[in-house]
């Protein structure tokens, strides 16, 4: 049998439903591209701690969190005070 590695999982899962399969992949090393905005919310902390100890990237593709990802792109992280 030949075994497959998925390279990127979408994670479009309503609600608090999302959250193991999401944590799932990236615990896998698994890089995710979020549209359940109620992962990050409820566990973003947990997400995003996993992310960097498997070496995954979160993607955010939910309109308002993508926005504020592409906005920070190539940013200084330092210089920004708040996101409102």
């Amino acid at each position: 049998a030949t075994e497959t590695h998925a390279d990127l999982v979408v994670s479009a899962i309503v609600g608090a439903a999302g959250l193991v399969p999401t944590h799932a992949s990236l615990t896998a090393g698994i890089d995710v591209a979020l549209a359940n905005k109620e992962s990050f919310v409820i566990a973003g902390q947990v997400m995003t701690a996993a992310a960097q100890k498997h070496k995954a990237t979160l993607i955010p593709i939910d309109s308002e969190h993508s926005a504020i990802f592409q906005c920070l792109q190539g940013s200084q992280k330092q210089a920004l005070k708040s996101i409102e």
